[in-house]
C-alpha cells in the first residue's frame, strides 16, 4: 500500500478491480483516446469494458473526527 497511497493512507480513495488482460487493454486504450484532460475518463473508460463507473465497495473518507460507524457498500447515482 504504501507504493500506491504513502503519506496520505488515510485518504486512500481508489478501489482496486480484478479485469482479464484484454479488458484492461481496453480500459488504457479508452483512457488514452480521451486524454488526461477529461475529467470524465476514467468513469467513461470503466464504462467501456462493463465495468460500474463509480465505487462500487467504498465510500470517501470522513475526516470529521466525531463521527463513528461505518458507511454503507455503493455510492453509485448512475
Amino acid at each position: 500500500c504504501a507504493e500506491l497511497c504513502g503519506t496520505y493512507h488515510s485518504e486512500m480513495n481508489f478501489e482496486v478491480r480484478v479485469v482479464t488482460p484484454d479488458q484492461f487493454n481496453a480500459y488504457v486504450a479508452k483512457l488514452t483516446s480521451l486524454g488526461p484532460a477529461d475529467p470524465t475518463r476514467q468513469s467513461e473508460a470503466l464504462r467501456s469494458i462493463g465495468g460500474a463507473p463509480c465505487a462500487t465497495t467504498t465510500h470517501p473518507f470522513d475526516t470529521n473526527r466525531e463521527a463513528r460507524g461505518s458507511g454503507g457498500n455503493t455510492i453509485c447515482e448512475d
